[in-house]
């Protein structure tokens, strides 16, 4: 496939790429398309490597980048900080439901005694 020696004897190069580092600095709509071809690449390779053409077993090695770029092409980056939210959001829940349980119990007793 290629004339470099290190691409005919490491197929991984196809799954792993360096470009994948530019993610970092891309806005969300330029991450999205650049995820979604790499799917596209990805599903490309593991098509190759069902029919045989690839000798090296890449189906593990290749569940890594699919996952992430899955996750960046096609769930919106509102629905990931939602993902990441509720463990924060329940912290601050107990910490507020505290407070008002104190604070309830405060009031019913001032109340009791205004009464």
């Amino acid at each position: 496939m290629t004339t470099l020696r290190e691409g005919r004897l490491n197929e991984s190069l196809l799954v792993f790429m360096p470009f994948d580092l530019a993610l970092a600095f891309l806005g969300e709509p330029r991450r999205r398309v650049y995820a979604r071809a790499r799917v596209g690449g990805l599903l490309v390779v593991s098509l190759l490597l069902a029919v045989g053409l690839f000798k090296q077993p890449l189906w593990t090695v290749l569940l890594i980048p699919l996952g992430a770029m899955a996750a960046l092409a096609f769930v919106p980056l509102s629905d990931r900080r939602a993902a990441a939210a509720p463990a924060e959001t329940a912290k601050k829940r107990k910490a507020g439901g505290r407070a008002s349980q104190k604070t309830g119990k405060r009031s019913a007793a001032r109340a009791a005694g205004k009464a």
